[in-house]
């Protein structure tokens, strides 16, 4: 009787019967026949595991094929050692996990506008009725092949300053009139007395960025993403051994929330600070 009861649990691991065929009968057996054997108690505790798994294992692939891959890495993790597909679902859980994690591939611009730097810059007047944009230039760039890179796209910021410049030429026109009671003409000339050409050419000395060296925010690299997707560490940027970029995936933007932009108020950056992916 012990042979034929092992016979059934062969025959269920070649899934040549199903889980409730082989079952129906042994636990007839156990019922009337090897009651309480505890050799019989610890096959069917193992035919009751095995078939856990290949049940995990069935709901891991529909899940998959329907596109929840965090269902299905779930399932494909309850697969036991001595399930035939155990090898596949730890292949399929590699899968699940790189669709899971979006890539940071793709070149990412800080969303961040400095336009209020230059209104507190602005030495005169009342400017709280004002605003000025400047979208930042700066920009993280992640390569298939693992290597990446940091700078400021100088065409962005040539024209964000731009930008910038005409609208503090219109702000201080309106603060310096509100201020002495002159018009455009009578504040060209006061400023020409003074030794300026133009109030373009004021606001131009006194927001002077000659002197900006976009190299000290460049930097090339290798990195690696973590299996969670929630860190980028920095392998070698010839500066130091390592270091890691804390964040979450909003979309198809990186949001960073710690880790080197931390030490980032060298960059007037605050965080959570989020870079959209523009390619």
């Amino acid at each position: 009787m012990w042979n034929y009861v092992v016979d059934l649990e062969s025959q269920y691991q070649d899934e040549k019967i199903d889980y409730d065929t082989a079952m129906a009968d042994i636990k007839a057996i156990n019922k009337s026949v090897l009651k309480n054997d505890k050799e019989l108690k610890a096959l069917i505790e193992d035919m009751d595991a095995l078939n856990g798994s290949r049940t995990a294992y069935d709901t891991a692939e529909k899940a998959f094929k329907k596109g929840d891959y965090e269902k299905a890495y779930d399932n494909y993790a309850l697969v036991i050692k001595d399930d035939s597909n155990y090898k596949k679902a730890q292949k399929q859980m590699e899968e699940c996990l790189a669709l899971m994690i979006p890539p940071v591939t793709g070149k990412y611009r800080l969303d961040f506008d400095m336009g209020d730097a230059f209104l507190e810059g602005i030495s005169t007047g009342d400017t709280s009725q004002y605003t000025i944009s400047m979208p930042s230039a700066m920009i993280l760039e992640f390569d298939e092949d693992g290597t990446g890179s940091m700078y400021i796209d100088e065409d962005t910021m040539n024209a964000g300053l731009e930008q910038a410049m005409d609208d503090l030429v219109g702000i201080y026109y309106d603060l310096l009139e509100q201020e002495t009671g002159l018009s455009k003409i009578e504040i060209d000339a006061m400023l020409y007395n003074a030794g300026y050409n133009s109030l373009e050419d004021m606001v131009k000395d006194e927001f002077d960025f000659s002197d900006y060296d976009v190299s000290a925010l460049s930097a090339t690299f290798t990195y690696e993403v973590n299996d969670e997707g929630d860190c980028i560490t920095i392998v070698n940027d010839g500066q130091s051994n390592s270091r890691d970029i804390i964040y979450e995936m909003s979309g198809d933007n990186i949001v960073i929330t710690g880790g080197f932009f931390e030490d980032a108020s060298s960059f007037g950056i605050d965080l959570p600070a989020e870079f959209v992916k523009i390619d």
